[in-house]
């Protein structure tokens, strides 16, 4: 099993635990309510979303509803439904079913939206038997129909197939090409779909995540056959998030831990960040594209991508006018310190210099973005990781503020 002390287990749930969560899970829930309802809200829109107060052995979760993802809007949390577990949540926009994902157990719990708005607990699926393992984890779902989904998992490096009506697994398929002897495996944050191909990209880290391997490793799944080949390139590693350019080409960040290492004189996979591509129709990796984040933002070291509107995209990158680093300052204190600022690129000029986002003040480094609406939320926290703002990323112009939410929000679903 693996432990909760990495520093980038879905969000850097360990950086919470280090940090001790302000939050208190006290009167959010009670035990009728971990397997009962939220809710209730009878018409118009409606969004589930999941958020961490506590990791570890003794992890807390919410399932919230809300009608609006607007700032200013509350949410009720006395009506939440209380896991006693690290959560994240999946799902078909608008199918009416929300599904969480607990990483200790694993397990995945399907919540079925009934006509007043009330999210009910209905069917549980285990994976353990397919050698799935609890603890730190990146692993995700895939939607590919109604009938069709993949739990990711890099833990035991399968792609397992299962009917989401049914709540039966259909097979385990493996995925041992992303493989690295020494070396642990995590997956991005949100794979990536191109037509029939499903783009799961690995990274590796060290026992003591102080190595990044300089190496970024995908499994191409065909959706319809399962079939799955491998490429790989040797020029970037660490890689987190990515993001489809309207030209169809598939954009790939390394995660700003990665400078952070750097920054503290640690190894990283790229020391300033890096950005590397996978052109549209096309199964390897682009060999004429290669940027340095710091080459975009004059010198500042980042990564990460989150899409903006049109064919723009957003990176972090670090300001070391916003928090000093002293001989004692470990990577994942300058990754949690609020001194990273979002910079505006446009991938059909990549080569352009970035620009900073005036607008949005500076947070940690964590780049995880939620979809909801065919727009990207990035998941802003605040320094203790008690509450999380949601930034409206596809926005026009520059990002809008959000929805503020108690805890690390892991997960958003249109349920309605």
């Amino acid at each position: 099993m693996r432990t909760f002390d990495s520093p980038r287990t879905g969000c850097i749930e360990a950086t919470l635990a280090a940090l001790s969560l302000a939050a208190s899970v006290a009167g959010c829930g009670s035990d009728e309510q971990q397997h009962g309802s939220a809710g209730a809200f009878p018409s118009g829109p409606l969004y589930a979303m999941t958020t961490m107060l506590q990791v570890g052995q003794d992890a807390t979760s919410l399932l919230v509803l809300t009608p609006s993802l607007d700032d200013g809007q509350t949410i009720d949390y006395a009506q939440a439904v209380e896991i006693p577990d690290q959560a994240h949540l999946f799902g078909i926009e608008g199918g009416t079913s929300v599904y969480a994902l607990l990483l200790q157990t694993p397990q995945l719990t399907r919540y079925d939206l009934d006509p007043s708005g009330r999210l009910e607990a209905a069917q549980e699926l285990r994976f353990d038997r397919f050698g799935v393992a609890g603890g730190a984890s990146t692993r995700s779902v895939h939607f590919v129909s109604e009938r069709k989904a993949y739990l990711l998992d890099d833990t035991s490096l399968q792609a397992i197939a299962w009917d989401p009506e049914e709540m039966v697994i259909k097979k385990a398929i493996d995925l041992g090409g992303l493989k690295r002897e020494g070396w642990i495996p995590y997956f991005d944050y949100l794979p990536k779909r191109r037509g029939n191909q499903l783009v799961v990209i690995a990274l590796y880290y060290d026992q003591n995540f102080s190595k990044i391997l300089p190496e970024t490793s995908a499994a191409l799944i065909d959706v319809e056959t399962d079939e799955v080949t491998y490429v790989h390139d040797e020029r970037c590693g660490g890689v987190s998030n990515s993001t489809i350019a309207p030209s169809g080409d598939l954009y790939l960040g390394s995660d700003p831990y990665n400078a952070a290492v750097n920054v503290i004189g640690g190894h990283a996979a790229s020391k300033t960040g890096c950005l590397i591509r996978m052109r549209a129709g096309e199964d390897t990796f682009d060999p004429d594209f290669f940027v340095n984040v710091s080459d975009l933002t004059g010198g500042f070291p980042g990564g990460g991508i989150v899409p903006g509107p049109g064919s723009t995209a957003y990176l972090r990158a670090y300001d070391e006018s916003l928090f000093a680093v002293s001989p004692a300052t470990d990577a994942l204190s300058l990754y949690a310190a609020a001194a990273w600022r979002w910079w505006k690129i446009d991938l059909e000029s990549i080569t352009t210099a970035a620009t900073v986002v005036e607008g949005v003040p500076p947070s940690s480094g964590v780049v995880k973005y939620l979809l909801a609406d065919s727009h990207a939320f990035a998941t802003d926290s605040s320094a203790d990781y008690s509450n999380t703002t949601l930034q409206d990323m596809t926005a026009e112009s520059d990002p809008v503020k959000g929805i503020l939410v108690k805890g690390l929000v892991t997960g958003l679903v249109r349920a309605r």
